[in-house]
């Protein structure tokens, strides 16, 4: 773990909220087992930090510490993406049209030659026989009898398939699979995305962003939702409640056991509130705080999992188009919210490897 250095002010600090920060920006690109080396320097307001809380002052403490660890990490995405460490996926670029290595020292081809026929006249009209007629002809000696001539050619008709003209075919359609895919075609080849993951994604990154910078619009209940709830589970809400306000959740205590939810996000659907509550809750207690994550990250990673589309619904077209959409506006399309490859690319050239 050496060589990771922070400086606020020209000043040396450790911080490992910091640092959480970094290593989560390099998620997909090292594995969970290294760490990333590195050198930042910030500029801080100095009435903005407590320096005061370590003996050795190597540690300070931040007023707005949840904006910096969001800002740093979208600033470490930012240069691995401008400088094409993190892999990116090219919609426009045609691998097919890349000269193989192996064929790059060896001479060009000559052209083939055309032979015309000077003689030929398109206006000499010949007398074509038809189709039912043009085994009549054919050698008496031939192997074939015209039984079995008819048989052959009502089987290959049987056994002929349509197959439509690749041209027709709308490069931006996607395609649901087995209730769990979504099958995009690029140019290279097709994209593979599982549903789950990359709406995880999606909500991960729209959540962080409502609690850490904008703050979400909620949409109020025409009917407020009472929930009758265990002691636990209304303390285990209360604890997330001001991060649960930036996202769009608004409810109150009306008893211990009973709490009455006001207002939701406005993408949410008002008639499974429940069960996204319930979810909610199921989530985070099977979640294992880590005293250097970040409550605002924690959270939104658990209500990305709660809410997202589940494998196993149909989803409309419209659906299917805003996942994939979605997905690749996002700052870190790979991976999702817990690290988990979400789409994969088959080239045509790995296409045509299968049928060799």
């Amino acid at each position: 773990r050496g060589e990771q250095f922070f400086f606020v002010n020209n000043r040396f600090i450790k911080s490992p909220y910091l640092n959480h920060s970094v290593n989560t920006a390099f998620e997909g690109l090292i594995d969970l087992k290294y760490n990333p080396s590195y050198f930042l320097f910030m500029d801080v307001n100095p009435k903005s930090i407590d320096i005061n809380i370590h003996p050795t002052k190597t540690e300070i403490k931040f007023d707005d510490e949840h904006s910096i660890y969001a800002i740093l990490r979208s600033a470490v995405k930012h240069s691995l993406g401008q400088f094409n460490i993190a892999p990116i996926l090219d919609f426009s670029h045609d691998k097919n049209m890349e000269l193989p290595y192996s064929y790059r020292n060896k001479k060009v081809v000559e052209g083939v030659g055309i032979d015309i026929n000077e003689n030929y006249n398109p206006f000499q009209t010949t007398n074509t026989k038809s189709s039912e007629n043009i085994y009549l002809d054919l050698d008496k000696n031939s192997q074939f009898n015209q039984d079995q001539i008819n048989s052959i050619e009502e089987d290959s008709r049987v056994n002929t398939l349509d197959f439509k003209d690749d041209n027709n075919f709308d490069s931006n359609s996607v395609y649901q699979l087995n209730k769990k895919y979504l099958i995009n075609k690029i140019k290279s080849g097709i994209v593979i995305i599982n549903q789950n993951r990359a709406h995880q994604r999606i909500l991960y990154e729209k959540f962080l962003k409502f609690i850490t910078v904008d703050g979400s619009t909620p949409q109020k209940l025409v009917n407020p939702l009472k929930m009758n709830l265990s002691i636990q589970e209304v303390n285990l809400l209360f604890n997330y409640k001001k991060l649960l306000k930036s996202s769009g959740f608004l409810f109150k205590k009306i008893s211990n056991n009973d709490l009455n939810f006001e207002a939701i996000p406005t993408f949410l659907d008002p008639n499974k509130v429940e069960s996204y509550i319930e979810d909610l809750l199921n989530n985070i207690k099977d979640e294992i705080p880590d005293k250097n994550f970040s409550k605002s990250d924690l959270t939104a990673k658990l209500m990305s999992k709660s809410l997202a589309i589940k494998n196993g619904k149909k989803l409309l077209i419209d659906e299917q188009e805003y996942i994939v959409n979605s997905l690749f506006a996002c700052k870190e399309p790979n991976v999702s919210p817990f690290n988990k490859k979400i789409y994969h690319t088959i080239t045509f050239d790995e296409l045509e490897k299968k049928f060799l």
